[in-house]
């Protein structure tokens, strides 16, 4: 693993995201538009100019995650599953430290190697709160995407929420080239990309190695349950759950809840392993009316139990309500049916095989990686290539 380090860094402070609001969702074109013209000048006046390369890459990928970002569950999946995938010597991971500049980490990195291709979340262009940090974030966008397009690199930047800033960084990171990858749904009209380089909905994949070692894995010392509730403990989900959680209180019904999101990985997927029903939501946040396809979807379908959860155009391209997983409306919907499917065992272990056969299938035949790879076919761009046909 990769580990640039700077003697200086460019912002200090706590940690914090640019969650996006009404402003910046109705005038992310203007400002989409904006970073791009202004950036192009800034390079004129510093007298730069495109060089891009053109010679023949060797295949080798660049995964950069921020230090803070290296054990949350996507960048771990990727992490495994991408080596196994395409070959561990052809994988390394640059791990950037949080307040450091990620765009001088990224070029010291392709200096260093010549790397074909480059994956990112837009998360690791977060640093700290503040509307100039914020900015500095947007012309940081431009900057990498032109570095690793005069370095005739293919860019893949992964995005794993629908708030407007995360969409504003996907579209500026991808302005110059590469593949955008939603791990979340991009049905509705409240998402809009400036683009068509996109893949998705997509799900975190998994790689063999977790898949045998979570079937494996003891369940010693793992609370067993009714009924799990695990998450973000945002609104409106938040609302619910709590209310969720006094009617299995007063019926007398077992459940685990967690919404610290301290569990590690293996621990959280045995948390669901040891629970007959798996609660979930697939609101955005903040939004009562707008939904989007959240992993832990797969991770309760996963481990094997059920996975009682709201309706969504992402779910729904890869598990069928009724058949793999259970969907639920309103509070007393969503009540009825936990009461229903405690009491009809045999009903509920069906469905949970069922769509536990459904996602074993998905994750054993790398569906992620190759739906990737297809997107990257359809825009003339190189693939990864699997560790089969590298030589």
């Amino acid at each position: 693993m990769l580990k640039i380090e700077r003697p200086y860094s460019i912002v200090v402070g706590p940690g914090a995201q640019f969650t996006g609001n009404f402003l910046t969702e109705t005038f992310r074109v203007w400002i989409y538009y904006f970073i791009l013209i202004t950036s192009y000048f800034e390079r004129l006046m510093r007298r730069e100019t495109d060089n891009k390369k053109n010679d023949k890459k060797e295949f080798k990928v660049l995964f950069v995650v921020r230090d803070w970002g290296v054990r949350t569950t996507l960048n771990i999946d990727i992490a495994e599953s991408l080596p196994e995938y395409c070959g561990a010597g052809n994988v390394t991971i640059l791990e950037v430290l949080k307040y450091d500049n990620i765009v001088y980490a990224i070029e010291e990195s392709l200096k260093s190697d010549d790397f074909s291709h480059i994956i990112l979340d837009t998360r690791v262009m977060l640093a700290i709160n503040g509307f100039v940090n914020v900015v500095k974030s947007l012309y940081n966008c431009c900057s990498i995407a032109r570095l690793i397009y005069e370095h005739n690199a293919v860019f893949l930047c992964g995005m794993t929420d629908l708030q407007p800033g995360y969409k504003l960084h996907a579209e500026l990171l991808t302005s110059y080239g590469g593949l955008a990858i939603g791990w979340s749904d991009r049905s509705s009209g409240f998402f809009k990309f400036r683009h068509k380089r996109f893949v998705g909905p997509l799900f975190a994949p998994k790689s063999q190695k977790t898949i045998k070692k979570l079937m494996n894995s003891s369940l010693d010392g793992i609370p067993k349950s009714d009924v799990a509730i695990v998450g973000g403990n945002y609104e409106p989900r938040k609302s619910l759950s709590d209310k969720l959680i006094v009617w299995l209180e007063s019926n007398k019904i077992s459940h685990y809840l967690n919404t610290r999101k301290d569990l590690e990985a293996f621990s959280y997927l045995n948390v669901f392993r040891n629970s007959k029903i798996s609660f979930n939501t697939n609101w955005v946040a903040g939004r009562l009316d707008k939904y989007h396809f959240v992993g832990r979807n797969f991770e309760i379908a996963l481990a094997g139990s059920l996975l009682l959860t709201q309706k969504c155009y992402g779910l729904d391209l890869y598990l069928e309500e009724g058949k793999d997983y259970i969907a639920f409306g309103d509070f007393d919907e969503l009540t009825k049916k936990i009461d229903y499917y405690l009491s009809h065992e045999k009903e509920r272990s069906r469905i949970a095989k069922s769509g536990q056969q459904k996602v074993l299938v998905l994750f054993n035949t790398n569906f992620v990686w190759n739906e990737i790879n297809k997107g990257l076919r359809i825009h003339h761009l190189s693939e990864i290539k699997e560790a089969k046909s590298v030589s």
